[in-house]
Parts: structure tokens; sequence; C-alpha cells
């Protein structure tokens, strides 16, 4: 681990001159750097300044991280869109505090990030970037050593030298940030629309990604003009009655949550942590502390748990909470699909028993099942695109949380060697407005929305069924709809009928799921079946390793030969479900023999796998 000492000595080795380490109180900015360096003497008014960024690249959930460290002029633009093509790298963000402490053990917090602390010889998996206004500079520029608290000036030119001694090899790489912004293409200036002509009807559905909203208007041109919120109100009123009968209550917590908070539940938020939304200012004047915008209300809600929660008599606790989370989306955000804020319901539970934990669960997925087939009448898949969607999750948590936030009661089993206190089993159970897009793509088509009976009255262009004034022609006291009906028994008739809509638009989506379900043994076949838009049955190995590697392998083969769209949805497979009907699928075809058609492991179970949203 780097020492102040350590640097200072390496710097004397190399014959690096440099004054005095100044020593300030601890900044968290350059703001405060620069107001500390005038306290110290007001003549550093104008020092250059310098920035240390720490970036972590998207990859595989099972692949060591391949982190970024970038030493830059204060002044200079450090787009990480631009420094991943540099590096072909994929979505770089902001490192967390474990990969910070990882990569720069001296480091106390982010705030002490600094280059000249990385350890030498750098570890081969760090990428190591220093800007080119630095590299060529003869002026010198502020550093820090291993804490934000010390300061030491050392010319641009030096600091090249430095950073190739420890980069070792060839050097550390010499980025030129203003000529890869002069590179960047211009933005696309838009064309205003041209004069639309009518539209023929597309009756089978929408042909491309263009219409896959489905909503009387293009997505892109006018996404707002149909949104069905109707529909969102009714599956909130139904699954709110449904949970009532549970026991669920209502509550409501903030929505702000603090990094402190946030960083306990630091292995759970991990697949989500770089979408975190965050509060960095108040007004004009910066937050001494950021504050995170809920991504989703656990570290928000146990800690109340631990405190409401004593005695085995005050379980089970179960509550339910409608309310909007923010998850900062990186790729191309869809309406209702991926968006940054959306509207979602969250349940959280507490048991004193392992099996009623687990019962909820299933009861969970059954309302959930319910709200697809009964209230939207779709499975969860879209056929236009051949994905896959998280409709609802209804998680077991175990006792990992309630061992992370002591939620403990008294154990009521009073026998010798019992344990005297015991941790809650906790479930965890959500649903989202994604639920209305999935609805909106199964069914509609060119023409507009089509929407089951049950989850909307009516569309944006017309209702299903409808009794006009009363021409002369209705003399016989018959409607012109088809098949024709008595007013007498108009009430009952269209009661019918709706249900048969209802039954109808349900059966002729499974239909296309059953007809795009496919079973598949061999790896050859993956790839080619995803690309006929088609869900896919594998024998896997239920490994996580393993899956990340079939994401990964049908991605690029998928993609071989093409450019990447960064912002297009994933062309990999990922796994949807471990279906619990097995027996559906028929045994494996080599028995208990079959392996998984990935890593040839053994497997264990029929999964479904496919690209999703």
């Amino acid at each position: 681990m780097a020492t102040d000492a350590s640097i200072l000595q390496r710097l004397a080795d190399l014959k690096i001159a440099h004054p005095e380490v100044i020593s300030h109180a601890p900044v968290k900015n350059a703001s405060e750097w620069r107001a500390q360096l005038v306290i110290h003497d007001p003549s550093l008014a104008n020092t250059l300044l310098t920035k240390t960024l720490l970036f972590k690249p998207k990859t595989a959930k099972s692949a060591v991280p391949t982190p970024v460290l970038v030493l830059a002029s204060e002044a200079t633009e450090t787009p990480s869109g631009a420094l991943g093509k540099v590096l072909d790298l994929k979505e770089l963000r902001l490192a967390s505090e474990d990969l910070i402490k990882e990569v720069l053990p001296s480091a106390a917090s982010k705030d002490d990030v600094s280059a000249l602390a990385v350890p030498a010889p750098k570890a081969e998996t760090l990428h190591l970037l220093l800007d080119a206004a630095l590299a060529q500079s003869e002026d010198a520029f502020a550093l820090h050593l291993t804490t934000s608290a010390t300061t030491v000036l050392i010319k641009g030119s030096e600091i090249k030298k430095y950073l190739d001694n420890v980069a070792g090899g060839e050097g550390v790489k010499v980025v030129d940030f203003a000529e890869l912004k002069a590179a960047a293409p211009a933005p696309v200036e838009k064309k205003a629309p041209a004069p639309k002509e009518p539209k023929a009807v597309v009756p089978s559905g929408p042909a491309d990604d263009k219409y896959e909203m489905a909503i009387q208007y293009k997505k892109d041109e006018d996404f707002s003009a149909g949104t069905p919120t109707s529909s969102s109100r009714t599956i909130q009123n139904w699954f709110d009655d449904e949970i009532k009968k549970l026991g669920v209550q209502d509550c409501y917590f903030p929505m702000f949550v603090s990094n402190a908070r946030l960083e306990k539940e630091k292995d759970h938020i991990e697949g989500f942590a770089p979408e975190v939304a965050w509060v960095t200012r108040a007004g004009k004047s910066d937050l001494e502390e950021p504050i995170a915008i809920r991504p989703t209300s656990e570290t928000v809600m146990y800690p109340y748990y631990a405190k409401w929660i004593n005695s085995h008599r005050d379980l089970p606790l179960k509550l339910n909470q409608w309310n909007s989370v923010v998850r900062w989306e990186f790729k191309n955000p869809q309406p209702f699909l991926r968006t940054r804020e959306f509207l979602w319901q969250e349940g959280h539970t507490a048991f004193l028993q392992k099996a009623e934990a687990d019962r909820e669960v299933l009861d969970i997925l059954n309302l959930y099942q319910k709200v697809y087939e009964d209230i939207l009448a779709v499975p969860g898949f879209i056929p236009t695109t051949g994905r896959g969607i998280q409709g609802g999750t209804s998680h077991h948590l175990g006792q990992n949380f309630s061992k992370m936030f002591d939620i403990t009661v008294e154990n009521p089993d009073r026998s010798a060697g019992a344990p005297e206190r015991l941790f809650a089993y906790q479930n965890s159970w959500g649903l989202s407005t994604r639920t209305i897009g999935v609805m909106v793509m199964v069914h509609g088509d060119d023409q507009g929305l089509v929407l089951p009976p049950r989850a909307f009255p009516f569309d944006s262009s017309s209702v299903p069924v409808i009794s006009p004034p009363r021409p002369p022609s209705l003399s016989d006291d018959t409607t012109t709809t088809r098949p024709p009906s008595p007013l007498a028994d108009i009430a009952n008739t269209v009661t019918s009928y709706l249900s048969d809509i209802q039954a109808s638009m349900l059966a002729r989506a499974s239909k296309t799921f059953e007809e795009r379900l496919k079973v598949v043994s061999k790896w050859e076949e993956v790839v080619p079946t995803l690309d006929a838009k088609n869900v896919l049955v594998l024998p896997w190995c239920e490994g996580s390793e393993c899956e990340d590697e079939i994401k990964e392998r049908s991605k690029s083969q998928a993609t071989a030969g093409a450019a990447e769209d960064s912002k297009a949805p994933s062309a990999g497979a990922k796994s949807l479900c471990i279906p619990f009907d097995q027996e559906r699928f028929g045994a494996f075809p080599d028995g208990e023999k079959q392996k998984c058609v990935q890593c040839g492991e053994k497997a264990k179970s029929w999964t479904l796998f496919g690209r999703s949203y």
C-alpha cells in the first residue's frame, strides 16, 4: 500500500523536483481544494488543479473487473463514452468505494482517489490514462498524495515520468481529450417531418420496432398522445384488494436514501448500483454528502423493521407501498419498458417461519399471473421483437436482510439449547407500470391501441361495442353489431361479448407464445432460434458463471461482423426463469446423463432463456 513517504521517495528516486508538501483540511471538490490552497498561500490562487477518476466498465458478472484510472487537468472534459471507445470497453461508470479500495488501498474514501497512490507496478487489469494536456506541459499541477488533505505541485511532463514508472512496460497511455472531442460526430440536425400520408391499416400487428408501442401515434414522434393511465389504476385497485385479503397493510417511506444506508445494502444493490441517481446540490450549494433517490426501499424500510419487530407476536409484518423509483438507465430508455422513473408497488414482509415466507412467495406470484392473464390477457413475452420481459418479482430473501439490519425476535421455543433470538425470514415483491407496456406491445397494431375490456373500458379511437342513437334501421329492436342482439337483453349480451373478447385476446397471445417456445439441446441451434424471435428452453446446470457465458457467447455470435449499437437491447440470451412445471418439456434427451448446453456439466433443469428488455 502506498504511503505519503513512499510516494515522496519514488519522486526522489526518479529525480522529480517539487516544492514542499502542503497540508490542509480534507477537500471534496475543486472549489474547496483551491480555497484551501489560498488559505495556505494566497499566491496559489491560480494553481492548475488536476482530477483523478476511477471508472469500472461493464463486464460479465463472473469476469474480473478491468478498472480505468484517468489523471487529467481539472479543466479537461473527460467523457466516459469516448474513453470507452478508445479502450474498447463498454459503459464506463464511476467506481464504487469497494473497487476504489481494491485499486487504491490507501484511499479511505472516494475523495482520496489519487494517481500518485497507484501501487507500483500497477495491476495488469488496470488501465492507466494520462491527459495529454498534462503530459506535454512544463507547468506545475496540483496533485494529492494518499489523501485529499495533502497537495504536491509537479510539472506535467514529470507527472508522465512518474506514471510511466508505475505503469512499467510501454508506460502510461496518453489520451488527447481535445482531439477526442473534435473527432466526435456532430449532433445530427433533425429534419422537419414530411407531411403525413394516410397509412393502410396493418391488421396483423406491428412490422418493426417503430410501431412497437402501437399507440395510434408513432412512438418516436408523439408517445404521450394516448397513454393508458386508467389501465394502471385498474391493476392497482384489483391488486390492492387482493393483498389486503392476505393481511398486507399500506405504508409510505421517504424517497431519499443516505449513502451510508445504501452502502449497508451494497451486495444486494450491486446489480443496479450504476443506475442510482444522486442529489448533489441544493440550489447553488453542494451537499455535504450526496443523497440517493431510492432505486428500491429495503435500506429505507428495514431499519424500522428492526425497531418494530421484537417479539414473535409482532410477526408476520406485511407492508406494501405504491410509489415511484428512479433507476438511471444508461441505454436508450423505452416508454413503460425501461424508464428512468417508474411507478410500482413494492411489498416487504417478515415472518417467523421459512414455510410461511415460502407460501407467500407463491401467493404473490399467483396474483401477478392473474394480473397478466385475467386483466391484461398476455403472457410475459413480446412476439413483435421476440423478447421476454421481467413481468413481476416475488423474492424470498431468507435471513440475509434480517442479519444485515438485525431484525430479530425472542425465540418462542424455550427448550434447552434453543437460541434466545431468531432472525426473521423476509420477502419482497414488486410489479410496475411495465405491465402496461407489455400489454400494449402484445395486443396493439398500427391502427391503434387494442386493450382488453377488463384492463380499460375503451381504446383511444373506438370502443369494442357501441349502441348508436336509434336510427330507422333499428325498428326490429336489434343493433347492427355482429352478431345482432336484441336490445331487451343487451346488458347480458354485451357482458358475455366482452368476456369473449378478453378470452380470445389471451388465447391468441398464449398461442403465439407457445409457438415461439422452442426446446433446444444443442448450442449450434441457440442463436438461429433466437434470431427467429423465439424463447429457448435449454438443459442448464444452474451455474451463475455458465449463465454469464451463455449471454456473452450468444451475444458475440449474434453480433459477429456487425457494429454494436450501445443503446440497443442486448443480443445475448439471459435466463428468464426456471419453470415449476418441468414435466411439460418431458425428460432430457440424454436422461440422467444430460449435459448443460453451454458448459457440459450435468444439467439440472429445463430453463427458459431468451433476449429480454
